[in-house]
């Protein structure tokens, strides 16, 4: 048999490290997310920019943004996005206002059906919103 072949094992141990090195590959990009958050030399829109972009990936997502909110002003900053610049809303308005006010995580399957979403966005940037 194949067992008895002189070098069989180390193809087979060959074969193995290919398999398992195409598992670790498939960490790369979260390894050199993690590294790149790490750096204290990562600027803020870089790590903003590299928040997204992992989110995007690790979600299959087509957007993403990044909203602050200031307690104080009772609104929600959008410091992060593929292609808006920086932003505020009053928390009282749209799902991403109501996000912040309540604290709760929403995952619709149309935001258009919801009672809070507010259109102004989409309006502004062309994009229309598909979850």
């Amino acid at each position: 048999g194949a067992a008895g072949v002189p070098g069989f094992g180390a193809f087979r141990n060959w074969l193995e490290w290919v398999q398992n090195s195409k598992k670790i590959m498939g960490f790369k990009p979260t390894v050199d997310f993690l590294n790149l958050c790490a750096s204290p030399n990562t600027s803020l829109q870089t790590y903003l920019r590299a928040i997204i972009h992992e989110v995007m990936r690790t979600l299959d997502a087509d957007r993403c943004s990044i909203f602050f909110v200031d307690d104080m002003r009772k609104e929600v900053w959008c410091v992060g996005s593929l292609d808006m610049e920086p932003f505020k809303l009053d928390w009282a308005k749209g799902i991403v206002g109501m996000v912040a006010n309540e604290g709760q995580i929403v995952n619709l399957p149309d935001a258009h059906d919801h009672p809070a979403f507010d259109g102004e966005i989409e309006k502004k940037t062309g994009y229309r919103v598909k979850g």
